[in-house]
């Protein structure tokens, strides 16, 4: 394995029999060694790949300006979320939560915390990425000796999504927002108290779907296309409050995005009659 750029003693970037660019991380793989050289195998403790040059060098600029045992306990962290779930985990979460963590560091240690009262539904709507955070706060909270509150879990857990969904922090915030807004039109207009503080599996297949959903809004990729005519009427027949209530659903979505859903319109009628019938907890 030939060495094409040092980061530091423990981290070189180098070459895969493709052709592309990866991250190889071990303890002392680089020392006194320069681009052109090869780097001793043996130390490979991991290796990754960031899709655009613009991420590896957003990556070399953390590795040259946060400290080794900060991204160490980053790289243990990510090792426990990838071993915790079964989701595809995009390697650009070397980056992001490394950076997030080495901020939370910062600001914990001049007394500045965030407000998460915009994600306070994240363990509702997230619950795997929210345990999977909680961990990391522990880790975190063994490794320094700062006062971390227990909600930094929230911030954590939405890095966790952003990194499954691969999208942009502040998209996969709107797209939490957007699944809080969803449920609040669902428990507004039906009356009905969807119990989020509990682990439903129709109401997780529903954020799932919302996820997706607005997932591909963000990506602009392809909608599903239903037009089952016949199912979406006679179900509107049956379920005339829950019909009202997704059209309600279908324009805080596309207002939000600009975008029109009216081939999701079934599928979320679905959803809705599943979470206000046989799970529904009346106010």
């Amino acid at each position: 394995m030939i060495i094409k750029r040092v980061l530091n003693n423990n981290t070189i970037i180098s070459l895969d029999q493709n052709g592309a660019e990866i991250i190889v991380k071990g303890k002392g793989i680089a020392f006194g060694k320069k681009p052109g050289q090869e780097a001793d195998e043996s130390k490979t403790e991991k290796v990754f790949t960031l899709d655009t040059k613009e991420t590896i060098r957003q990556y070399q600029d953390i590795i040259m300006e946060i400290s080794d045992d900060i991204i160490e306990l980053t790289e243990e962290i990510i090792e426990v979320i990838k071993n915790g779930t079964k989701k595809t985990i995009n390697d650009k979460i070397h980056i992001t939560l490394t950076d997030h963590i080495s901020n939370l560091l910062e600001r914990m240690a001049l007394g500045i915390t965030f407000d998460s009262s915009l994600l306070w539904n994240v363990q509702a709507l997230y619950p795997e990425e929210y345990q999977l955070a909680v961990k990391a706060v522990a880790m975190i909270k063994e490794h320094v000796d700062l006062p971390i509150p227990s909600d930094e879990a929230n911030f954590i857990a939405i890095h966790i999504v952003n990194s499954e969904m691969d999208l942009e922090i502040q998209e996969t915030v709107g797209i939490t927002e957007t699944i809080n807004q969803v449920m609040n039109v669902i428990e507004e207009d039906m009356d009905a108290r969807i119990a989020l503080e509990h682990s439903d599996l129709d109401r997780a297949r529903f954020v799932l779907h919302l996820r997706f959903l607005l997932q591909r809004i963000v990506q602009d990729g392809m909608l599903q296309y239903d037009k089952s005519d016949y199912m979406m009427e006679m179900l509107m027949k049956e379920y005339p409050q829950q019909a009202a209530c997704v059209t309600k659903i279908m324009q805080v979505i596309s207002e939000k995005y600009q975008k029109e859903i009216e081939g999701e319109r079934l599928f979320l009628m679905i959803h809705v009659i599943r979470l206000t019938t046989a799970k529904e907890i009346r106010g």
